[in-house]
């Protein structure tokens, strides 16, 4: 998806790691696929977190933890 040249990349959205086991789904997981992103060219980043199951969530903590990691691995970038 590109907007006013950005680039976003969408690490996992709803796919599950039955899909593929690359599938990104810890926190620290989405922090090396953020790296990786960011070295491809992407500016924006969209990450689904997941609950310990493996589940989307939005709980606070989960959500938290997920972009924390996502932002301190890939900073400068926006991660939503």
């Amino acid at each position: 998806w590109v907007s006013q040249g950005i680039l976003q990349a969408c690490l996992n959205g709803r796919r599950a790691r039955e899909v593929h086991p690359a599938v990104p789904v810890t926190a620290r997981e989405l922090a090396d696929a953020a790296v990786h992103a960011v070295a491809a060219g992407a500016g924006d980043l969209h990450v689904h977190p997941r609950d310990p199951d493996g589940t989307d969530t939005v709980e606070a903590v989960v959500v938290a933890e997920a972009l924390t990691a996502v932002r301190e691995a890939a900073p400068g970038t926006s991660a939503v």
